[in-house]
C-alpha cells in the first residue's frame, strides 16, 4: 500500500504560512507528515530520543494527540490518523517535542490540514467484476404443486 509522506517545515516562534496540506476524508494508515521544526527559519534538530506528537483539533471541536517517530536526521514523522481525517473541513494542528530526560516540551505554532470530503461516504463497495449495475431481488422458490395454505405469504412472481 502506498504511503504519502509530505515534508513540511513548522515554526515555533511565528505563524506558519505554507502551501495547503490536503488529505482525503476516511483515509487511514497512509498519510504522514515529515516535520522539520524551525525557529524563525533556523532548523531545530530534534534528537532521535525525543518524544514527538501531533496534536489535532477537528471541526467538531474534539481534540486528540498522536505519537510520532523522531528520525535520525533531526526531523520527525507524525501520522494523519483515521480519527483526524474522519470529518471533512479544517483540521487545526500543532506538533510537540518532549525531552525524555527533563520532560521539557516545545510546541509549534498552529497549522491546518484541509480534509477534503470523500466522494462516497458509504463504506460498502460494489465488487461486481464486470462493472455492471445489478439489482438482486431476493425470491422464495415455491413448489408449483403446493397449496396457498402451505405458503400463505408467498405471491406468484412472473419474470
Amino acid at each position: 500500500m502506498a504511503q504519502i509522506i509530505q515534508d513540511i517545515s513548522v515554526e515555533v516562534s511565528k505563524p506558519n504560512f505554507f502551501a495547503a496540506i490536503v488529505a482525503k476524508q476516511y483515509d487511514s494508515n497512509s498519510r504522514f507528515l515529515k516535520v522539520t521544526l524551525t525557529d524563525s527559519g533556523v532548523k531545530i534538530s530534534v534528537p532521535n530520543t525525543a518524544e514527538v506528537t501531533i496534536n489535532a483539533n477537528r471541526p467538531d471541536g474534539q481534540s486528540k494527540s498522536f505519537i510520532g517517530v523522531a528520525n535520525d536526521d533531526g526531523t520527525f514523522t507524525v501520522p494523519l490518523t483515521q480519527w483526524m481525517l474522519e470529518i471533512a473541513g479544517m483540521l487545526k494542528c500543532d506538533v510537540s517535542v518532549i525531552n525524555t530526560t527533563d520532560k521539557k516540551r516545545l510546541t509549534s505554532t498552529d497549522f491546518e490540514v484541509v480534509v477534503q470530503e470523500a466522494a462516497n461516504r458509504d463504506t460498502d463497495v460494489s465488487v461486481n467484476p464486470d462493472g455492471e449495475f445489478r439489482v438482486i431481488i431476493p425470491t422464495q422458490i415455491i413448489d408449483e404443486n403446493s397449496s396457498d395454505d402451505e405458503y400463505p405469504s408467498a405471491k406468484a412472481v412472473y419474470y
